[in-house]
């Protein structure tokens, strides 16, 4: 509630219909069995498309809830708001797609443990072990 001199106006934002922009947003991705992956960040919902010639822009732009739409590298960002968490959960109820977000996030994971091994491995050997002192030249380098 917004307060003007002390006074509530009384204003709220309309809830959104969650299942209804996801069946709108996937009807202008040209379905589900188009869309590839599907994930989003604090204010979008970030879509990557089998076949990018079915989107139909001008019908995912006239999504309601949709504040914008950015289009970049192949991503579909549609902008949201911070409450694109509910609609991504949405998105998750449909199976072909919750797929693509677990497979995504499983890659994701062994990624990250591959980084955090070499990681280790570089740290556990640091370079004072590898190159000691007597070595090293005493002569300071021009």
């Amino acid at each position: 509630m917004y307060y003007i001199n002390g006074e509530g106006i009384g204003f709220m934002a309309a809830k959104k219909d969650y299942a209804a922009m996801c069946s709108a947003i996937v009807s202008a991705c040209g379905g589900e069995q188009n869309i590839a992956n599907v994930a989003h960040c604090m204010t979008r919902l970030r879509l990557q498309l089998k076949d990018a010639s079915t989107f139909d822009e001008s019908a995912a732009k006239a999504v309601s809830g949709v504040i914008g739409l950015v289009v970049q590298n192949g991503e579909y960002q549609f902008v949201i708001g911070q409450d694109v968490p509910s609609l991504y959960e949405e998105f998750l109820k449909i199976e072909s797609i919750a797929a693509a977000a677990r497979l995504t996030i499983r890659r994701r994971q062994r990624s990250t443990t591959r980084i955090t091994e070499v990681s280790s491995t570089l740290s556990s050997h640091s370079l004072a072990e590898r190159f000691p002192r007597s070595s090293r030249s005493s002569s300071p380098v021009v």
